[in-house]
């Protein structure tokens, strides 16, 4: 992992290896009283984020490579910062579970992969302790925390946390929070920049499908005289569009790529990949009913999952949390809290922040041509796959 890519929000970007960028030479004394001002009347839910590490945003592949236990100790120092900057924000020492409020502080163990043992982070930190806790003093060190350092008894328990979270696919995951933290409306700006962003990504997703290309081994085959096997694929595709999370990879792919191109206007932005799973069973349940309402006012298929993407967006030192859902909201950016008023509280939630994929970009398709119900692509005939009703 390369730490000049990890960041530091706040007023100024500060990078791992020390250097700062230089305030303006205006920037006068009203000034630093009107952003202290902002960042003061800022809920602690957003205002974590001035504080807490986080990546750059990149249009490069997400790495395929294996982790090394030097990898593992410094998502393990990132996590403790967060928590540290979180808990103190939220003024509750010791959480008794990671609810969607501690957003981020998972950040740097997605950005490795799956791979670390979160059932034996006890026994991991026990056994890099030293290094981890060097680790963790020297990003304390970037920039100047206002608050008491943490005790050992707070880092224990923050550590033991790592065990008792939900987890999903390897990662860990987040509760449903009593009370959200995260949900305050967002500037017209913010509407105005996503909703454009969102309407393009939209159009590219009603012309690619997504295509799967598998095996399909029948009992015939078991019975062929070796070195006769007939070889039998089946091909089948989606509608990126009626897809949700590749429809939100196209989202947060169209936004990421405005972040690397135009950084003044996007400025310390995240983007997540944000995916409500089911505490217990098969199917997502929503808050009323039996089937999610979509913004069209049809109801949804059965869900076992559901993706959109969560944009932290940052305005005037401010954050504000977006969610973009061409499901349940369609054309239009909603807050954080309103989006969540669709889930039933026995969900929980896997935040990921956002990288490219070469496996999904590779079986993202436009058709050549269209036969039927049937499409045609890289000169191969995919019949539509089942869905759940």
């Amino acid at each position: 992992m390369d730490m000049r890519k990890l960041l530091i929000g706040g007023v100024g970007i500060l990078f791992f290896s020390g250097a700062a960028t230089a305030q303006p030479p205006d920037d006068t004394a009203l000034q630093r009283r009107t952003q202290q001002a902002l960042r003061q009347h800022q809920p602690a839910g957003e205002r974590r984020f001035i504080y807490m590490r986080y990546f750059a945003p990149t249009e490069q592949f997400a790495s395929s490579r294996g982790n090394t236990d030097a990898d593992y100790e410094r998502a393990v120092a990132s996590y403790l910062v967060n928590m540290y900057v979180s808990t103190r924000l939220y003024a509750e020492p010791a959480p008794a579970a990671l609810t969607l409020n501690y957003l981020g502080v998972s950040d740097g163990f997605e950005r490795l992969g799956s791979g670390f043992d979160f059932a034996h982070a006890n026994r991991f930190y026990q056994q890099h302790q030293e290094e981890i806790n060097a680790l963790f003093n020297q990003y304390l060190q970037v920039r100047s925390y206002p608050w008491q350092l943490p005790s050992s008894q707070e880092i224990t328990q923050w550590i033991s946390l790592l065990e008792t979270a939900p987890k999903r696919e390897r990662q860990l995951a987040f509760t449903f929070p009593a009370t959200n933290r995260l949900a305050r409306p967002f500037p017209p700006q913010a509407a105005q920049r996503l909703t454009s962003l969102l309407a393009q990504a939209q159009a590219q997703a009603r012309k690619q499908v997504i295509t799967y290309d598998e095996p399909a081994l029948e009992l015939s085959d078991l019975d062929s005289h070796i070195g006769n096997h007939t070889y039998r694929r089946k091909r089948t595709y989606r509608w990126v569009k009626d897809e949700c999370s590749y429809s939100s990879y196209l989202i947060a792919k169209q936004l990421t790529h405005a972040l690397v191109t135009e950084p003044a206007a996007w400025e310390n932005t995240h983007v997540y990949l944000l995916t409500a799973t089911p505490a217990q069973g098969e199917f997502l349940t929503p808050a009323q009913g039996n089937r999610f309402q979509l913004a069209d006012g049809s109801n949804g298929l059965h869900w076992r999952y559901h993706t959109a993407v969560l944009v932290i967006f940052q305005k005037d030192k401010q954050y504000f949390p977006i969610v973009l859902d061409s499901f349940l909201a369609g054309d239009k950016p909603v807050s954080l809290g309103s989006w969540l008023t669709h889930f039933n509280p026995q969900t929980v939630f896997r935040a990921k922040p956002f990288l490219r994929s070469e496996t999904i970009e590779n079986a993202l398709k436009v058709p050549s041509r269209l036969d039927g119900n049937a499409i045609w692509a890289d000169g191969n005939k995919f019949l539509p796959a089942e869905v759940l009703r």
